[in-house]
């Protein structure tokens, strides 16, 4: 029920889907003699033929090396052979050799040197697979001789000496080996070595990886190396001038953006290194560039638009009447920021000085009274000195102590102030002092400080000052 019309016969179902049956009918009477006959096969020898391993090669090509490798086999690539039936060349001689006819088998056994070259290389990574794979050490011997001799032209005789699947499939022909079409004795001689060696990889996943490689390491790197001779792909045909102008726009075009910049798929672009690129032929710099435009227009699209839709929600918030004043609550005191504060210390901190009167001592007496009269009358004859009144000694008693400061300073300094006998006085205020000083009253000194203010009085703490 529900599968639609079926077919049984006896216990059997023969088809599910009446249009495979039909494909698969079709197939057996139309197609493959058709193949056979193209391919050089009798009908049990392309029964023969690992078919299923074949398709799931072709599932892990990329959809371009697909279409590649389904014409490839076909014989529909645009080679010389088809180019002349289809009227774009007037010859269809390789571009590579003077070969006279190029068709698809020629692509990998052409003689130039740039054909061997690739050819070595190629074997060398196919037999660092072959190991890799855990492949038996006479199959892989046979498999790289017997692929060596063919590319040389001579053809392999299958001998005794040869494992069964190498001889069964030199029967077939080694260039349905070489295209990918396996006979089916190597799965089960796989399957058997795999037990050997306990090992757990699948023989079937050997048979499709192995036409995987052999389309990857050998037919797509041919493929490309002609068409850079069909195409002049791998020479400077233009001027010098104009080299070195796509080499300049290309460095600026490089280095004026970044891979992060730009979108997923455009990546590519940037993340190849620069001197790589320089080396790459003028017509794909042209190529690269023309696809760096594309990727930067894209890019910029894509920027704007959503620049468009923010500003328009932006526009939205601002112009929206705000009905009642929402109150937003600081943020923690960590996340405020510092305010940049420069505070100056004083180096000296200053209080006011006190005024007191100038003690006045006798002079030094002199022996020379004739200097003593000198000195007299230059102070009376001096005009500066005339508005001076003159001085008065007071003497003090022998045991009299010097006055006590009932204000000091920190730091004293006998010459800091000028000295004066007024009862306030104000000082200025600058950066060195700690707060602005005010005018505070100094009381004056009373003559009984010198006069009962003993030595003896000051010991026994009876004295104190007014």
């Amino acid at each position: 029920m529900g599968e639609g019309l079926s077919l049984w016969k006896d216990n059997t179902k023969l088809y599910k889907n009446l249009e495979v049956q039909i494909r698969s009918i079709y197939y057996e009477i139309k197609a493959k003699p058709i193949l056979c006959t193209k391919l050089h096969l009798s009908p049990s020898q392309f029964s023969m033929i690992t078919w299923n391993s074949l398709s799931d090669a072709t599932k892990m090509l990329t959809p371009m090396n697909n279409i590649f490798v389904a014409k490839h086999i076909t014989g529909f690539l645009p080679i010389g052979r088809n180019m002349v039936r289809r009227g774009a060349w007037k010859e269809p001689h390789c571009p590579r050799c003077p070969f006279p006819m190029e068709n698809s088998a020629h692509i990998l056994l052409c003689p130039s040197l740039a054909s061997r070259k690739i050819f070595r290389s190629s074997m060398q990574k196919f037999s660092i697979w072959l190991e890799e794979m855990q492949t038996p050490h006479i199959l892989t011997t046979h498999i790289l001789d017997i692929t060596a001799s063919w590319a040389s032209g001579i053809h392999t005789i299958p001998q005794t000496k040869y494992p069964q699947p190498i001889t069964l499939q030199l029967q077939l022909g080694w260039e349905h080996f070489i295209h990918g079409r396996i006979h089916q004795s190597f799965l089960p001689y796989i399957t058997d070595h795999y037990l050997q060696i306990s090992s757990k990889r699948s023989p079937s996943s050997w048979v499709s990886v192995l036409i995987h490689k052999l389309w990857t390491l050998f037919h797509l790197p041919q493929w490309e190396n002609r068409n850079k001779y069909v195409h002049n792909l791998d020479r400077v045909t233009d001027s010098t001038r104009e080299r070195q102008n796509l080499i300049h726009a290309l460095t600026t075009a490089h280095k004026s953006e970044t891979a992060i910049n730009f979108l997923a798929k455009d990546r590519h672009l940037l993340e190849q290194p620069l001197p790589s690129l320089k080396k790459l032929p003028n017509a794909l710099i042209r190529a690269w560039l023309e696809e760096f435009k594309i990727a930067q227009h894209q890019r910029d699209l894509i920027f704007n638009s959503e620049n468009t839709v923010q500003a328009s929600s932006l526009r939205s918030f601002l112009t929206k009447p705000n009905p009642s004043p929402t109150i937003t609550t600081p943020p923690p005191p960590s996340t405020l920021p510092l305010p940049n504060l420069h505070y100056t210390f004083p180096s000296i901190i200053r209080f006011p000085v006190p005024n007191f009167p100038p003690i006045k001592t006798s002079p030094p007496k002199t022996h020379h009274k004739r200097s003593q009269k000198r000195k007299r009358k230059k102070q009376h004859s001096s005009p500066d000195l005339k508005s001076v009144p003159p001085q008065k000694y007071i003497k003090l008693k022998p045991s009299a102590l010097p006055p006590i400061p009932t204000h000091m300073e920190v730091f004293p300094h006998p010459f800091r102030y000028p000295p004066h006998n007024s009862v306030s006085q104000h000082i200025p205020f600058n950066h060195f002092d700690v707060a602005p000083s005010t005018t505070l009253p100094v009381p004056l000194l009373d003559s009984a400080w010198s006069e009962n203010g003993t030595k003896t009085s000051l010991l026994k703490g009876s004295w104190r000052p007014p």
